[in-house]
Protein backbone atom coordinates (compact mmCIF):
# COMPACT_ATOMS: atom_id res chain seq x y z
CA UNK A 1 0.00 0.00 0.00
CA UNK A 2 1.47 3.59 -1.00
CA UNK A 3 0.70 6.73 0.78
CA UNK A 4 -1.40 8.03 -2.56
CA UNK A 5 -3.60 5.04 -1.58
CA UNK A 6 -4.21 5.22 1.81
CA UNK A 7 -7.19 2.11 2.29
CA UNK A 8 -6.05 -1.02 1.62
CA UNK A 9 -8.13 -3.02 -0.70
CA UNK A 10 -11.75 -4.51 0.36
CA UNK A 11 -10.37 -7.87 -0.16
CA UNK A 12 -7.18 -9.78 0.81
CA UNK A 13 -6.11 -13.45 0.61
CA UNK A 14 -3.54 -13.86 3.69
CA UNK A 15 -2.20 -17.59 3.36
CA UNK A 16 -4.91 -19.33 3.49
CA UNK A 17 -7.39 -16.63 5.02
CA UNK A 18 -9.52 -14.35 3.51
CA UNK A 19 -9.73 -10.90 4.82
CA UNK A 20 -12.96 -9.10 3.90
CA UNK A 21 -13.45 -5.29 4.36
CA UNK A 22 -15.68 -2.21 3.92
CA UNK A 23 -18.34 -2.56 1.26
CA UNK A 24 -17.13 -5.91 0.15
CA UNK A 25 -18.58 -7.24 3.53
CA UNK A 26 -21.86 -5.96 2.79
CA UNK A 27 -21.42 -7.77 -0.73
CA UNK A 28 -20.70 -10.60 1.28
CA UNK A 29 -23.15 -11.20 3.46
CA UNK A 30 -25.93 -10.70 0.82
CA UNK A 31 -24.22 -13.90 -1.25
CA UNK A 32 -24.47 -15.37 2.11
CA UNK A 33 -27.75 -14.94 3.09
CA UNK A 34 -29.29 -15.48 -0.29
CA UNK A 35 -27.60 -18.91 -0.33
CA UNK A 36 -29.11 -20.05 2.73
CA UNK A 37 -32.88 -18.44 1.79
CA UNK A 38 -32.60 -20.72 -1.31
CA UNK A 39 -31.53 -24.09 0.44
CA UNK A 40 -33.94 -23.46 3.30
CA UNK A 41 -36.75 -22.75 0.27
CA UNK A 42 -35.26 -25.77 -0.93
CA UNK A 43 -35.73 -27.82 2.02
CA UNK A 44 -32.01 -28.64 2.19
CA UNK A 45 -30.69 -28.55 5.22
CA UNK A 46 -27.97 -25.31 5.43
CA UNK A 47 -24.52 -26.31 6.52
CA UNK A 48 -23.07 -25.41 9.75
CA UNK A 49 -19.95 -23.55 8.34
CA UNK A 50 -22.50 -21.36 6.35
CA UNK A 51 -24.74 -20.50 9.46
CA UNK A 52 -21.26 -19.63 10.98
CA UNK A 53 -19.96 -17.28 7.97
CA UNK A 54 -23.53 -15.74 7.85
CA UNK A 55 -23.03 -15.08 11.86
CA UNK A 56 -19.67 -13.60 11.91
CA UNK A 57 -20.20 -11.32 8.80
CA UNK A 58 -23.28 -9.98 10.21
CA UNK A 59 -22.11 -9.19 13.44
CA UNK A 60 -19.00 -7.41 11.19
CA UNK A 61 -20.97 -5.63 9.16
CA UNK A 62 -23.36 -4.64 12.50
CA UNK A 63 -19.98 -3.63 14.36
CA UNK A 64 -17.97 -1.92 11.92
CA UNK A 65 -20.37 -0.32 9.18
CA UNK A 66 -19.43 0.38 5.61
CA UNK A 67 -17.37 3.21 6.08
CA UNK A 68 -14.63 1.59 8.17
CA UNK A 69 -11.78 0.00 6.24
CA UNK A 70 -10.66 -2.69 8.86
CA UNK A 71 -13.10 -5.37 9.57
CA UNK A 72 -12.35 -7.97 11.73
CA UNK A 73 -15.12 -11.12 11.96
CA UNK A 74 -15.64 -12.30 15.62
CA UNK A 75 -15.18 -16.58 16.19
CA UNK A 76 -18.52 -18.38 15.65
CA UNK A 77 -20.90 -18.46 18.37
CA UNK A 78 -20.92 -21.35 20.66
CA UNK A 79 -24.44 -23.97 20.32
CA UNK A 80 -25.37 -22.58 23.73
CA UNK A 81 -25.70 -18.81 21.81
CA UNK A 82 -28.61 -20.45 20.17
CA UNK A 83 -32.14 -18.67 20.61
CA UNK A 84 -35.51 -19.11 19.68
CA UNK A 85 -38.11 -17.94 17.39
CA UNK A 86 -39.98 -16.25 20.66
CA UNK A 87 -37.00 -14.87 21.30
CA UNK A 88 -35.31 -13.24 18.61
CA UNK A 89 -39.12 -11.74 17.85
CA UNK A 90 -38.26 -10.35 21.47
CA UNK A 91 -35.05 -8.78 20.36
CA UNK A 92 -36.16 -7.31 16.94
CA UNK A 93 -39.49 -6.46 18.18
CA UNK A 94 -41.30 -8.54 15.93
CA UNK A 95 -43.87 -11.15 15.82
CA UNK A 96 -42.44 -14.64 15.88
CA UNK A 97 -44.30 -15.20 12.26
CA UNK A 98 -42.46 -12.58 11.03
CA UNK A 99 -39.01 -13.91 12.17
CA UNK A 100 -39.98 -17.57 11.19
CA UNK A 101 -40.82 -15.80 8.07
CA UNK A 102 -36.94 -14.13 8.24
CA UNK A 103 -35.21 -17.12 8.87
CA UNK A 104 -33.17 -17.87 5.90
CA UNK A 105 -32.03 -14.15 6.44
CA UNK A 106 -30.93 -14.81 10.07
CA UNK A 107 -29.25 -17.71 9.34
CA UNK A 108 -31.90 -19.44 11.07
CA UNK A 109 -31.99 -23.65 11.80
CA UNK A 110 -35.15 -25.93 11.50
CA UNK A 111 -35.45 -28.51 13.91
CA UNK A 112 -37.91 -30.92 15.71
CA UNK A 113 -38.71 -28.18 17.84
CA UNK A 114 -38.86 -24.91 15.78
CA UNK A 115 -36.50 -22.42 14.10
CA UNK A 116 -33.34 -21.74 16.74
CA UNK A 117 -31.12 -18.65 15.71
CA UNK A 118 -27.51 -17.76 16.55
CA UNK A 119 -28.15 -14.57 18.92
CA UNK A 120 -25.00 -12.53 17.18
CA UNK A 121 -26.87 -13.13 13.60
CA UNK A 122 -30.41 -11.87 14.89
CA UNK A 123 -28.24 -8.63 17.07
CA UNK A 124 -26.53 -7.79 13.97
CA UNK A 125 -29.30 -7.94 11.74
CA UNK A 126 -31.19 -5.36 14.48
CA UNK A 127 -28.09 -3.33 14.28
CA UNK A 128 -28.28 -3.20 10.47
CA UNK A 129 -31.67 -2.35 10.40
CA UNK A 130 -31.84 0.21 12.85
CA UNK A 131 -28.93 1.85 10.86
CA UNK A 132 -30.56 1.86 7.46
Amino acid sequence: MSAADPKPPPVQQLGPAVLVQGPALRVLLGLVASGIRQLTRNGTDVPHDAKALLAATTAAVGHAGTDTPDVRTRPTQAASDQITAAEAANILGRDPRTVRRLAGSLGGSKNRNGWTFSRAAVAGYARERDNT
